[in-house]
């Protein structure tokens, strides 16, 4: 899927998956370059490593106190003190 004949333009529709609306389009290309310019064997075990810890996760209940836990798509979605955290290209 990651590999082979398709394997590229695979990889550049997952990426570009990950974009909203909001994303530049400077941005988007260099986002774009740096990952699809990452050897295919690089791609893949970094896919497989992920994918390999997803499937370990045992899914319980973090015990331990967390301040706060994002998972949006951009910098809009977080707290005001927040964009200084976040790396910004």
């Amino acid at each position: 899927m990651m590999a082979g004949p398709g394997g590229l333009k695979n990889r550049e529709i997952m990426i570009e998956g990950m974009f909203s609306a909001a994303t530049r389009p400077s941005l988007r290309a260099k986002i774009l370059k740096t990952m699809l310019a990452a050897p295919e064997a690089t791609a893949v075990g970094a896919l497989n490593a992920t994918l390999k810890a997803t499937r370990e996760a045992d899914n319980s209940v973090l015990t331990f106190p967390t301040l706060a836990i994002y998972a949006d798509h951009w910098r809009e979605g977080l707290p005001l003190y927040a964009p200084c955290q976040v790396s910004i290209w």
